[in-house]
């Protein structure tokens, strides 16, 4: 494990696809912008729609098959709590009271999903930075939606 190398053999297909479609995109911009040809637009439109809007072709990313690298020292991974925190976040912006204890919900469910996925992993749980702040999340979360609901 060398932190910024990537493992020769790991499964890359999804990831030059992606590069694949960010030069597509990039190069159909490009296009318009010089020309301001449409075509160029439905062109990247049709990328962007099938990895992102067609319900039959779209990407579906979980973060539960995220990867995740032990590191040492002040950069401790924080893979699993990403989706949380947005939620956590976008619930504190919201002014809708639905939206926000929806999205508190949300927060709540993936703390402790996160919680519960590091417990397989006692040595890491148990190091510290990861458990306090995921438990921080949650506890932060569990207040608001409480908060929310009157509960």
């Amino acid at each position: 494990q060398r932190e910024g190398l990537s493992n020769p053999d790991n499964f890359v297909a999804h990831r030059l696809a992606m590069i694949r479609l960010s030069e597509i995109v990039g190069t159909m911009a490009s296009a318009y912008v010089l020309t301001g040809e449409e075509p160029y637009v439905r062109h990247a439109l049709k990328h962007l729609k099938g990895w992102f809007a067609d319900e039959e072709t779209r990407m579906n990313p979980s973060l539960l098959y995220a990867q995740a690298i032990k590191l040492n020292g002040p950069f401790a991974t924080f893979v699993y709590q990403n989706r949380g925190m947005l939620y956590l976040n976008r619930a504190k912006a919201s002014t809708d009271r639905q939206a926000r204890i929806a999205d508190l919900q949300k927060a709540v469910a993936d703390f402790k999903t996160s919680i519960a996925l590091g417990a397989a992993s006692d040595d890491e749980l148990n190091r510290g930075l990861e458990k306090v702040a995921t438990k921080a999340n949650l506890e932060e979360a569990t207040k608001l939606l409480a908060e929310e609901t009157g509960q």
